[in-house]
């Protein structure tokens, strides 16, 4: 019997939440991301899209993670 912690359930409710914007985002702005990807940018940025009050500032959010995940695949090149 697999036993799923309160914290792994809060974090997929979470991440149901905030995946259609982040899909309507990555197509927005073209950013490229497979789903995988984007889920885990999403899961980056879960700790500060909770502190998010508007679509903007969830919007700055998740452009600001993509900024900074875009930069650190471009210095491990």
């Amino acid at each position: 019997m697999h036993i799923v912690s309160a914290q792994t359930t809060s974090t997929l409710r979470q991440l149901e939440n905030w995946l259609p914007f982040a899909q309507s985002e990555n197509n927005a702005q073209r950013w490229g991301y497979e789903p995988h990807a984007l889920e885990q940018l999403v899961v980056q940025a879960l700790p500060n899209l909770h502190h998010a009050h508007t679509l903007q500032q969830a919007r700055f959010v998740l452009w600001w993670h993509h900024w900074h995940t875009s930069v650190s695949l471009k210095k491990e090149e």
